[in-house]
């Protein structure tokens, strides 16, 4: 089941939606939510939870209280959850995360490189990302990491840099998403505010596309090379044994699991091939017009 413990991230990323949540904290109790959780489990038989909070892992003392809870009732339950690697320091809330049943996270990471994570207003260091990691795959907790191509400053030094950061981590699954600059964010603001007009067709404004559906402006990179650099960053990431086995071995052996992640797979060796052939035309598109 999916089910959502608080609203809103007082984080304050120069890209990131949330401000449709506000950025206040705004959380159930861990006793309400908790009884959410065991009203699920008795009336239903839910076992697995997908906790759908911007930051779960925002409020350490929260998150500890709540494992307290599901283990005092004895709740048998797995969960996954969305966190921040500054908020996931601390190996004892790990272990209680993953003794009430936190088996995944999915990590906000963004970006491989310092001075553009600075630029984004992560709050975050590449060195929390790390340690983070480290404690959640020494704990047994599988982590999901996303990360971005396009920010505001990047150039094709520091989205190389952002990939192969990304597989020092060595995430089960990581996604490299194309910035999308939503209305309403620092990023909109700065860059696409003469966007904000009713001749502006939104369609495609969406974190998972097939395009892109802006010329870029607070990158050197063009669309080519976006779309060129995402279909790298996931064939770099993926077409390698060691990560092939690393993702089989994320689905536990269970026969729908394995056969998502394989539909999955073909799936983004499909897209990336898309984006790779976009490139090459959106290239010799600019150099036509040039």
């Amino acid at each position: 089941a999916t089910i959502l413990s608080s609203r809103g991230c007082p984080s304050k990323c120069t890209f990131c939606g949330n401000i449709v949540q506000a950025r206040r904290f705004r959380p159930h109790s861990p006793e309400y939510f908790v009884g959410e959780l065991e009203f699920l489990v008795k009336q239903y038989n839910i076992r697995h939870f997908h906790i759908v909070d911007d930051c779960f892992s925002y409020d350490l003392s929260r998150v500890e209280k709540i494992c307290d809870l599901i283990l005092s009732k004895q709740l048998d339950i797995t969960w996954f959850a969305f966190g921040r690697v500054d908020t996931l320091q601390d190996e004892r809330i790990i272990k209680k995360m993953k003794k009430a049943g936190c088996i995944y996270v999915l990590l906000g990471i963004e970006t491989g490189n310092q001075e553009i994570n600075n630029i984004m207003r992560k709050g975050t260091t590449l060195e929390m990302a790390k340690r983070c990691c480290e404690l959640l795959s020494k704990n047994n907790i599988k982590y999901l990491n996303s990360f971005m191509i396009g920010n505001d400053g990047d150039t094709e030094q520091t989205v190389i840099e952002t990939i192969e950061f990304a597989r020092s981590l060595k995430s089960v699954i990581t996604f490299f998403n194309i910035l999308i600059p939503f209305p309403g964010t620092f990023i909109f603001k700065k860059y696409f505010s003469d966007y904000n007009n009713p001749a502006t067709n939104w369609n495609n404004w969406c974190a998972v596309g097939d395009d892109i559906p802006y010329e870029p402006r607070q990158t050197v990179l063009s669309k080519s090379d976006i779309l060129r650099l995402t279909s790298y960053a996931y064939k770099r990431y993926y077409f390698n044994p060691k990560q092939i086995l690393r993702t089989i071995s994320f689905t536990g052996g269970n026969p729908r699991i394995f056969y998502s992640c394989l539909k999955g797979g073909i799936g983004l060796a499909r897209q990336t091939v898309s984006w790779f052939i976009k490139s090459i035309r959106y290239r010799r598109e600019g150099e036509s017009l040039g």
